[in-house]
């Protein structure tokens, strides 16, 4: 293992790098989930941007329409919307998987250079052995951050507070108005 790091710099350093950006990916995810779903506990005063743009936009349609037929596809909507910077948090999502089968496939290459260069069994060892290890710490920070688990609890907590919050005082503001 050591002389993969020692005579194949480069290419180990690519691997660990793709691999960690892979990760980071995973855990910018979560960490904005997590802090979106800590957010809809107290909706009525959040400081989320993403959440106002939402209690908004469903506010507007509400009043537009007179109601919202389907509260959990405006929700679905808005989660598919959501962005960390340029990136969509779905893209970001499929671009950590990308980036870790990249990190696999130029492994793959480094196993075929070994074996050009009939390299020994233990060198080409170590190239699987960082494999087996990279996808083990991606599946192990992927099932830790749980996307979907997170994404479900959001959803949930939408609804629940757009159609018994803010559907329910809409029309009860609209008679007061008046």
């Amino acid at each position: 293992m050591k002389s993969l790091f020692t005579e194949h710099e480069i290419l180990a350093g690519a691997v660990l790098l793709l691999f960690f950006l892979s990760l980071l990916c995973q855990i910018t995810t979560g960490f904005l989930y997590q802090n979106m779903i800590k957010e809809t506990y107290n909706m009525s005063s959040t400081e989320n941007k993403m959440l106002k743009v939402c209690k908004l936009k469903f506010t507007n349609c509400y009043e537009m329409h007179e109601k919202v037929a389907n509260v959990s596809v405006f929700v679905d909507k808005f989660l598919y919307g959501i962005k960390f910077g340029p990136f969509s948090v779905r893209g970001m999502q499929h671009f950590s998987g990308q980036i870790l089968l990249l990190s696999i496939f130029i492994t793959g290459v480094g196993i075929c250079r070994a074996i050009i260069a009939q390299e020994t069994i233990g060198q080409i060892l170590s190239y699987y052995v960082l494999a087996f290890v990279m996808l083990y710490g991606y599946f192990s920070v992927s099932s830790a951050v749980d996307l979907k688990g997170k994404k479900e609890i959001l959803k949930t907590n939408l609804v629940y507070y757009l159609e018994n919050n803010i559907s329910a005082r809409i029309p009860q503001s609209k008679k007061e108005q008046e």
